[in-house]
């Protein structure tokens, strides 16, 4: 965990909280090297990519670049903090088949993300 204090760290300024949080479940303590922040979490995984430093991500949105090797988890620690995310459409909006398609995959892919204890 000394990595850290040498390190750059890229936060996503959409999810400030995330590395303090990981941080502390891992039991860092002390300052971090360098951070840089990114609008977005899709800017923040693309600075992963290019090498600038260490990120968090939400795997089910870097599972391809995990897979071809582009990222990599160096450490095996996840940080449950219980964000839910909810389906949502207008209130008056036909639920017709494309939209039934569409929220039986977006549930699967959600359960598929779950820890078996979760499920």
């Amino acid at each position: 965990m000394q990595d850290f204090q040498r390190a750059t760290i890229l936060n996503s300024l959409a999810r400030p909280d995330d590395w303090n949080s990981w941080l502390e479940a891992v039991g860092f303590e002390g300052q971090v090297g360098r951070e840089m922040g990114f609008e977005n979490s899709a800017l923040t995984y693309q600075a992963a990519i290019e090498g600038l430093g260490f990120a968090l991500a939400q795997l089910p949105l870097v599972e391809a670049e995990l897979a071809r090797g582009d990222l990599i988890t160096p450490y095996p620690v996840t940080l449950d903090n219980h964000i839910t995310f909810h389906l949502i459409f207008p209130a008056g909006a036909p639920r017709n088949a494309m939209l039934k398609n569409f929220e039986t995959w977006i549930i699967s892919k959600a359960v598929a993300g779950l820890s078996p204890s979760e499920k």
